[in-house]
């Protein structure tokens, strides 16, 4: 009975709601006419959402009593390279995050993006995109999410060492921010309180590996054995539960050490390459990965302590072998990292090191690693925070290459935001980051948030 009672209710509201906005919804198909007849497909389907976002979500708001939450934003970023300049970078996005409250324990929350993008890499990129949809049910005791998320773990800065939940999208390799770059997974992520101490459990149906943009790309990595034949991929079933991946953390505080243990049983978020020199043919296949951890993080004075580590009994290196065919080989490895935070007033700085040991390491071994590198974050605020300079590097001691990024990010309004950053990679074309010499770039961001 109340079931019914509610509907009549939501059909009342929906009839009240339509003739307060049907000539408001009549002037915005209007606009969208107007817009499709003279601008590019990719630019009417941004503004189209500009135009749409606003009425609709109220209206949807009201129609759902006001239970209906909603932010997000539109951007557009436009980069050239500055060695020869071309235009690297053109991408337009519409991004909407919704919340819808349930009952008071109960919400669902969804953040979807528009994606448009052609200089990057040879194909033009537009998709839609779920960034997360999931049920969360939250009391005292307990957090429940279930659905398709991100999850973060660790306590570095543009370093990962302990975020293993969510694969990555390399298509601007490490050079994009990774609240942009994760790829969603669907899971079931549970957490339990008690005291100051939490306990979090995963798992996770979906397997997914990092993406690589293809070969004529501008960030294409090329770290392939041979030309051969042909290949053959192999993935885990995902209906089997037993192919799930599934993690563990505990976090708690201890003498004002927040810190936390990990443990995460899953897959390898590459693909792991061996060769077949019968058939002349590639094997590309995910492996198992287990990987045990820590982190902790202490206030001293105007300082905070980081620090990070993490075990992989597991790990797949590449080793070059006859006819310098590339084979991969299991080892012990650990990566750890350490930093120290200052922040005093407006300025912030803070000071890294990330290196990857591998135990028992094999003869004629590839180093592909991001590891014994240091890096350096100053920023500065001004403006009551309207106005942010910030200037990052990481430099590899090993090989002697380096990454240096430095924008300036001022908002306009409440709504608008503007931001230019310079990237500038340095080193032998062997290096990490000097693979991407050619590819120094000056982009200017354009955001507006709803």
């Amino acid at each position: 009975m109340q079931i019914i009672v509610q509907f009549a209710f939501l059909l009342d509201n929906i009839k009240i709601i339509k003739q307060k906005h049907s000539t408001k919804m009549n002037l915005m198909i209007k606009r969208l006419i107007f817009i499709h007849k003279n601008t590019s497909s990719c630019v009417s389907i941004i503004l189209a959402i500009f135009l749409l976002i606003s009425p609709s979500a109220v209206f949807a708001n009201q129609l759902l009593g006001g239970k209906l939450s909603y932010d997000g934003y539109l951007q557009n970023r436009t980069g050239v390279t500055t060695n020869n300049p071309e235009t690297s970078l053109f991408e337009n996005r519409a991004q909407l995050s919704t919340k819808y409250q349930l009952q008071d324990d109960f919400e669902i929350l969804g953040s979807f993006r528009l994606l448009y993008e052609n200089k990057l890499e040879t194909n033009t990129r537009g998709d839609l995109e779920i960034r997360d949809l999931y049920l969360k049910y939250k009391n005292d005791f307990s957090t429940l999410s279930y659905g398709k998320q991100q999850v973060v773990w660790g306590k570095m800065d543009n370093v990962r060492v302990l975020d293993v939940i969510n694969p990555l999208n390399l298509r601007e390799f490490i050079f994009n921010d990774y609240v942009d770059s994760r790829i969603p997974l669907w899971m079931f992520n549970n957490e339990f309180y008690y005291k100051n101490h939490s306990f979090q459990l995963i798992a996770i149906p979906e397997i997914k590996e990092n993406y690589y943009p293809n070969q004529g790309s501008r960030f294409y990595i090329d770290d392939s054995s041979a030309n051969v034949s042909s290949s053959k991929t192999i993935k885990p079933k995902q209906k089997d539960v037993k192919n799930w991946e599934y993690a563990i953390k505990l976090d708690g505080s201890v003498e004002k050490i927040d810190y936390t243990l990990n443990f995460f049983h899953g897959w390898s978020d590459n693909f792991v390459d061996s060769f077949d020199i019968n058939t002349m043919s590639v094997k590309s296949e995910i492996k198992r990965e287990r990987k045990m951890g820590f982190s902790m993080e202490r206030p001293i004075g105007d300082f905070v302590v980081r620090g990070e580590a993490a075990y992989t009994p597991d790990y797949y290196v590449e080793t070059k072998g006859s006819l310098g065919l590339y084979n991969p080989e299991k080892v012990n490895n650990l990566t750890y990292a350490s930093g120290i935070d200052w922040l005093y007033n407006n300025w912030f700085v803070g000071v890294q090191y990330i290196d990857n040991y591998i135990f028992n390491e094999p003869e004629n071994f590839i180093d592909r690693n991001f590891d014994d590198i240091a890096t350096l974050t100053v920023s500065y605020k001004a403006f009551n925070d309207k106005l942010e300079l910030k200037s990052f590097i990481a430099h590899d001691l090993n090989k002697f290459s380096s990454w240096l990024s430095n924008s300036i990010k001022y908002d306009i309004t409440n709504d608008y935001e503007i931001k230019i950053v310079l990237d500038v990679m340095d080193g032998k074309e062997s290096s990490y980051f000097g693979q991407f010499d050619d590819e120094d770039r000056l982009f200017i961001s354009i955001k507006r948030y709803f």
